[in-house]
């Protein structure tokens, strides 16, 4: 974990998600079986990112339908979550819990499996300001898992740390969307602000010219501190985003 946080501060993870997105719905689909018993529903309205090049859909009654291809980081409303989570694989594992989570999107509609699916967290990490007359919205997002903290069980949960990608807006081209790291170093990467065990990041100041946003980026960890610098940079079709700098300092 310290060397994760002191050479890549924010992206390695990202590689996981993407490699592991078309083994999701395997591993979904692993042990079909009938359900008798209906979703028990929550209405639950937000926005998410789905990050996975495919998904299965269900029924209401958790059983799979079919699979469906999306764009990785395809934007989503979430309007409908299961009140329990489930581990399809039947395990004991409570890391594998998930929600079922009812979403819309440009290429999916109905019930997936949380897993792969990313909503706005909204407790006051998200940073909207104007500059030069467009509207910007950088917000973390958290995973349908149990996360850090076990509210079941009333403790620390043992899973691993989660991550949190950031749901972009800009009102320049009026749209959503997850943020690519182009970096020919770091391939099949994505931006993240995190907040768990391991490190807390902090957007300490945002800069605006020709279409590109300059963040720098305060990371707190446990043995100290990075500083890292972010260029992203505004795009009709898909913004991305590149790693400038990372510099480490003790606390």
């Amino acid at each position: 974990m310290k060397i994760i946080c002191q050479i890549y501060p924010f992206i390695l993870i990202g590689l996981f998600a993407c490699n592991n997105a078309a083994q999701g719905v395997q591993i979904e689909n692993s042990k079909p079986m009938v359900r008798t018993k209906p979703i028990a529903k929550l209405l639950y309205n937000n926005n998410g990112l789905i990050l996975a090049n495919e998904m299965t859909l269900y029924d209401a009654y958790k059983n799979p339908i079919k699979t469906v291809q999306v764009p990785f980081g395809e934007y989503v409303t979430i309007d409908t979550i299961s009140e329990e989570k489930f581990d399809l694989t039947n395990g004991i594992d409570r890391c594998n819990l998930h929600n079922f989570v009812k979403v819309k999107g440009d290429n999916i509609n109905g019930w997936v499996y949380g897993k792969y699916l990313f909503e706005a967290e909204l407790k006051g990490r998200d940073t909207i300001l104007t500059l030069n007359g467009i509207t910007f919205k950088i917000i973390p997002t958290k995973n349908f898992n149990i996360g850090v903290y076990d509210e079941i069980e009333e403790g620390l949960s043992t899973c691993e740390m989660t991550y949190s990608p950031v749901l972009f807006y800009n009102s320049l081209f009026n749209k959503y969307e997850y943020l690519p790291i182009v970096d020919e170093n770091y391939p099949d990467h994505f931006f993240t602000l995190d907040n768990h065990d391991g490190w807390l990041d902090k957007i300490r100041s945002i800069e605006y010219t020709n279409q590109q946003l300059l963040l720098n980026i305060e990371r707190e960890c446990q043995e100290g501190f990075a500083d890292i610098q972010i260029a992203i940079k505004i795009d009709g079709k898909q913004s991305t985003a590149k790693l400038l700098k990372i510099s480490r300092r003790e606390g």
